[in-house]
């Protein structure tokens, strides 16, 4: 089996493929490279536990039918032809003879499955496809696509405020953030009681123990997004009105 494989940008770079998820995109590149030279992955699972992709960035590949999946648990690359097209005198025949004579292909090189048939998919993914279930997947999908989204911004902008680095598959982190998410919460919510707090705690050695994910967006999340920015020094000492008075002061020279 050849050691090299390529990618073709027609396919890397079309809106459907970078509307996927990072971890579909990412998942999707290390298939390819587990491919055998016709694009067969014989053992996709393995593939998802080695870098840490979930059963959804999976189901994402194959709704968008990135890939088919067969009973037998491999799949395979549906534009494998477009990527990679090697001689034959070059090519290692695949040993899923079975599952190829289901396939066939259009006039880009794409595979596309014979009779116009859905494969059977793999356990945690679309079985029936109804029009409506199809509807409901894909809505499900999104869904899910964007709370990975506010996942990732909210943790990237708690990272850059805290100068910590969470991963954004915290348990406690995810089960808050969505929590939160359901109570109709958005981003800039999450953003200013992360900002809050910060101004709040920060100086404190004690409470700025506090300044987590748990604490910030668990059951205080609306106590904390209501509460009024601390004031500075200058405020404390003159007063809020007296500042605003002060910076609308025109300056007059003598």
């Amino acid at each position: 089996m050849n050691n090299k494989r390529m990618f073709n940008k027609k396919i890397t770079e079309t809106d459907m493929f970078l509307d996927m998820s990072s971890g579909s995109q990412i998942l999707y590149f290390h298939l390819n490279m587990n491919a055998d030279d016709q694009g067969f992955v014989a053992s996709p699972r393995k593939v998802m536990r080695m870098i840490g992709c979930a059963n959804d960035d999976y189901n994402v590949l194959l709704a968008k039918r990135f890939i088919y999946s067969f009973d037998s648990g491999v799949c395979l690359i549906k534009d494998w032809k477009i990527h990679n097209l090697l001689r034959q005198d070059r090519l290692t025949e695949t040993l899923y003879k079975q599952e190829l004579s289901t396939v066939t292909e259009d006039n880009n090189k794409s595979y596309i499955m014979g009779g116009g048939q859905m494969p059977a998919e793999c356990p945690h993914s679309i079985v029936e496809y109804s029009i409506d279930k199809v509807s409901v997947v894909k809505d499900s999908i999104k869904e899910k696509e964007k709370f990975l989204c506010l996942v990732t911004d909210v943790v990237d902008y708690f990272n850059s405020v805290m100068k910590t680095r969470i991963s954004i598959k915290g348990v406690v982190t995810n089960r808050n953030i969505k929590a939160r998410s359901l109570e109709g919460y958005v981003l800039s919510d999450f953003m200013k009681v992360i900002d809050v707090k910060y101004e709040d705690w920060i100086s404190d050695p004690k409470m700025s123990k506090n300044l987590n994910t748990d604490t910030l967006f668990g059951n205080k999340f609306e106590k904390y997004l209501n509460q009024k920015k601390s004031m500075t020094a200058v405020d404390s000492v003159f007063g809020e009105s007296t500042i605003k008075d002060i910076n609308s002061l025109e300056y007059k020279p003598f």
